[in-house]
């Protein structure tokens, strides 16, 4: 069952205080950089992958994060069967007109 707080299909990246709620709330942690101002994350529901970055933020009291979306959204379940279907359908009736000109050649006087 999907998470309904899950919002990686319609978002695109996040920053400040919403970006590290949203990874620590939602995502599955993957790897941390070794330097400690980057981390991957993943959605367990969708299998997005994601990137939080930490920026130094001179002069204030926290780093600012910014949390983005590495992969692009797959398409809405059954849309990518209505293409297949479309492609099949454009090579059954171009096979159909092939052999109907195949079989009866056009005249051509």
């Amino acid at each position: 069952m999907i998470d309904p707080r899950c919002r990686c299909r319609t978002i695109a990246s996040l920053e400040g205080d919403p970006a590290g709620a949203y990874a620590r709330e939602h995502l599955r942690l993957d790897a941390v950089a070794t330097d400690g101002w980057s981390a991957r994350w993943s959605c367990p529901d969708t299998g997005m992958r994601w990137r939080e970055t930490y920026f130094p933020a001179w002069g204030a009291h926290d780093p600012q994060e910014r949390l983005e979306r590495l992969d692009r959204p797959a398409s809405p379940p059954g849309t990518a069967h209505r293409r297949s279907w479309t492609r099949l359908m454009g090579i059954a009736i171009t096979a159909t007109v092939v052999a109907a000109l195949i079989a009866e050649p056009i005249l051509t006087r």
